[in-house]
């Protein structure tokens, strides 16, 4: 499957999810979601069975399924959205505008494992490497995994 989203950065942003073609068959359109909370800037993380996006301006962050586009949760966060979500040992990362990092399970059940104030703003992508997190904030760079 190949997801796509896009918008005209005025609030609504569409989804839509096709099924890869061949040589010997055409490519096709699986579904597709119009006008939604979905993402503008961040991108979408696809974990498993599971779509994770988050609206820029509102916070909701949601789940959906990747192979219908039903929506499985949507749960409102404080704060913008600029940096796209990351995945470490099945849990899902996202960093807000304001300098909160959310820890969620990359699942199909809303849970709120962690949520980190860094102290700055935030507006890159986190990385990751050899099991840490590398997060850029407006004025340091933080590092976060395990003592090795």
């Amino acid at each position: 499957m190949i997801y796509a989203q896009g918008g005209n950065g005025g609030g609504n942003s569409d989804i839509v999810a096709v099924r890869s073609g061949s040589p010997s068959t055409l490519p096709k359109l699986m579904w597709e979601k119009r006008k939604g909370s979905f993402s503008y800037v961040p991108c979408m993380l696809v974990v498993g069975d599971c779509l994770f996006t988050v609206h820029d301006k509102t916070g909701i962050f949601g789940c959906y399924d990747a192979a219908t586009g039903k929506e499985v949760w949507t749960q409102r966060l404080s704060g913008e959205f600029r940096s796209s979500p990351v995945l470490i040992d099945g849990k899902v990362y996202l960093a807000s505008d304001r300098g909160d990092v959310y820890v969620f399970p990359a699942g199909r059940k809303y849970e709120l494992l962690a949520r980190n104030t860094l102290g700055e703003s935030i507006s890159a992508s986190p990385a990751v490497a050899d099991g840490r997190l590398y997060i850029r904030g407006q004025e340091h760079l933080f590092c976060i995994g395990r003592a090795k």
